[in-house]
C-alpha cells in the first residue's frame, strides 16, 4: 500500500493537484482531494508545455472547458485485456467557473463521468464522457437593465461533454487527433452546442521536431435557439445575445517547430493562420474577444507567430 500527499493549499498557491491518493489494490488507486479534469488526451500535463511539440495545446479543442482542475474523488483501475492495456477512471466532484464575458459564475455539481485510456505498441486511444448539473444567476448581469437575463438562467440544468482521441508514435513519426463536443440544456437553447477538434502530424529528427496542426471549432446553427427568451429593449431578444456571446467558430493551421537544446530545455517557434470565423448570416469572434455582434477579428483572418523557452526542472 503507498499514500500520496500532494496538499500545497496551505501555502495558498493556485495549485493544479492538492489531493490524497490510496493503492487500494496493486491496480486500484482513490484519490480526493484537488486533480486535473480528465477531458483531453493531453489533460494530465496542461501546464507542462515541455512535455507537447506546440508552445500550447490546440486552443480550438482545450479551450472548450475553461478550467483544468475539479474537486472531488476517483477511482482508477489498471488492467489488460491480450496486448492492450487500459486505465479507466471514474469521478465525481464539482466546480465553480467564472464567466468573464458577463461576470456571472456557473456552479457546477454532481459531475461525474468516465475517462478510458488504452495503449497497443505505438498506438493509444481515449475516451471521456461526463455529465453534471450546472447552476447559473443571470438576474444581475451588468450593463443591461435589472432582470432581463433572469428567465434564462439556469438551475440544476445538465451538460455533457464528449471527448475522443488517438495518437501514433513510434519516436520518430507522430500524429494525433482529438474530437469533442459540449452541450448544455438551457432555457430556451440560449447556449450553443461546441463541436471542437484537431490533427496533428510531426516527425523528431535528432534534437528538431517539425509538426503541422488543423483544428476547427464550430456552434449550433442558431435556428435552434427559443425566440420567446426575454426581451432587452429596444426589442432584441436576450436569449440571441447570449448564444451570440457564446457561440465560437473558427479554423486555423499551425506550423511550429520544436528544438531541444538541453535535456529538459525546448525552444519553439510557431506560426499560425486563423480563417473561416463565420458566413454571411452570422459572424463570430471565434477565440478572439470583441463585443457581441462586432463580426470577425480587426485583422479578418489573422496571422500569429510566436517564440517559447519552455523547460521543466
Amino acid at each position: 500500500m503507498a499514500w500520496t500527499h500532494q496538499l500545497s493549499e496551505r501555502l495558498n498557491v493556485d495549485v493544479q493537484w492538492a489531493y490524497v491518493g490510496y493503492d487500494l489494490t496493486p491496480d486500484l488507486t482513490a484519490r480526493a482531494g484537488r486533480f486535473v479534469l480528465p477531458f483531453y488526451l493531453h489533460s494530465q500535463y496542461t501546464q507542462v508545455g515541455y512535455a507537447y511539440p506546440w508552445i500550447e495545446l490546440p486552443s480550438e479543442q482545450y479551450s472548450v472547458i475553461p478550467l483544468d482542475t475539479m474537486e472531488g474523488i476517483d477511482l482508477t483501475w489498471q488492467t489488460r485485456t491480450g496486448n492492450i492495456s487500459h486505465s479507466i477512471n471514474v469521478f465525481w466532484g464539482g466546480m465553480q467557473v467564472d464567466d468573464t464575458t458577463n461576470g456571472t459564475t456557473f456552479e457546477v455539481q454532481n459531475q461525474h463521468g468516465i475517462n478510458i485510456r488504452s495503449e497497443w505498441g505505438n498506438w493509444s486511444g481515449w475516451y471521456s464522457f461526463s455529465n453534471s448539473e450546472v447552476t447559473l444567476d443571470l438576474s444581475a448581469v451588468p450593463s443591461v437593465p435589472p432582470g432581463a437575463f433572469a428567465p434564462l438562467s439556469m438551475d440544476k440544468r445538465y451538460a455533457y461533454f464528449t471527448g475522443l482521441g488517438v495518437q501514433y508514435d513510434n519516436g520518430s513519426l507522430f500524429a494525433m487527433a482529438e474530437r469533442g463536443r459540449l452541450d448544455l440544456s438551457t432555457p430556451f437553447d440560449w447556449f450553443p452546442q461546441t463541436d471542437s477538434g484537431y490533427v496533428t502530424v510531426g516527425y523528431r529528427h535528432g534534437k528538431w521536431t517539425p509538426h503541422l496542426t488543423w483544428a476547427t471549432i464550430d456552434h449550433s446553427d442558431t435556428s435552434e435557439v427559443d425566440a420567446s427568451g426575454s426581451i432587452i429593449p429596444p426589442g432584441v431578444d436576450a436569449s440571441f445575445v447570449l448564444f451570440n456571446s457564446y457561440a465560437q467558430r473558427q479554423k486555423s493551421w499551425t506550423l511550429g517547430t520544436r528544438y531541444d537544446l538541453t535535456p529538459g530545455v525546448a525552444l519553439k517557434a510557431e506560426a499560425t493562420h486563423m480563417y473561416d470565423f463565420g458566413d454571411d448570416d452570422f459572424r463570430t469572434q471565434g477565440l478572439f474577444s470583441g463585443a457581441v455582434g462586432s463580426g470577425t477579428p480587426d485583422k479578418g483572418e489573422p496571422w500569429v507567430y510566436r517564440l517559447a523557452v519552455e523547460s521543466v526542472f
